[in-house]
């Protein structure tokens, strides 16, 4: 407090030497809590963008969706999507199928969707005549999942801090309490 005794105006600044030595111990604890804010951020970044991501997946036989997952999470980044070969195709839709080295595998697949829709095989010739002539729609899935986790970024990586800067004012409590 400024002293106003005398001519000078004055003010005095006491130091507790211990409440520092505790804010150093604290401190050294920092780098560690900071690692664990960044891979929790990024680890509920992906869960999210999976959410979405199952959310947005056409349902056919639930493979597509079922296979949507999150892996190989470091502090400096992660993965969502799926390994089925089919996604892209899905996701992207597809050029036209004037050719195909696969031919027989194509018809099969097809035919195998048309059972499980109910549609007749007299049907069938119209459907693959579209596909062969126009290709497949893209159905986006992953990509709008993407878009939305980013726009939740923020939100997370703050959530996190709030929580790292809990940790972090009890370390100071403590330390400081036990250097006193």
């Amino acid at each position: 407090m400024p002293s106003r005794g005398g001519k000078d105006l004055v003010a005095e600044i006491l130091v507790d030497i211990g409440a520092l030595k505790g804010a150093q111990l604290a401190l050294r604890e920092f780098p560690s809590i900071m690692d664990n804010v960044i891979k929790e951020s990024i680890k509920d970044i992906l869960l999210y963008v999976e959410k979405i991501a199952k959310e947005h997946a056409p349902t056919d036989t639930g493979r597509l969706k079922q296979s949507i997952h999150v892996g190989n999470i470091t502090k400096k980044g992660g993965q969502a999507g799926t390994n089925i070969a089919y996604a892209p195709f899905v996701e992207y839709g597809t050029g036209k199928h004037v050719t195909s080295k696969d031919g027989d595998k194509f018809l099969e697949n097809i035919e195998s969707w048309a059972r499980r829709h109910g549609i007749k095989d007299e049907d069938l010739f119209f459907i693959i005549r579209s596909i062969r002539a126009k290709g497949t729609i893209a159905q986006p899935f992953l990509e709008p999942a993407f878009i939305q986790g980013e726009r939740q970024v923020k939100k997370i990586i703050n959530r996190h801090m709030r929580k790292a800067l809990k940790q972090v004012d009890k370390l100071f409590k403590k330390f400081g309490k036990k250097m006193v």
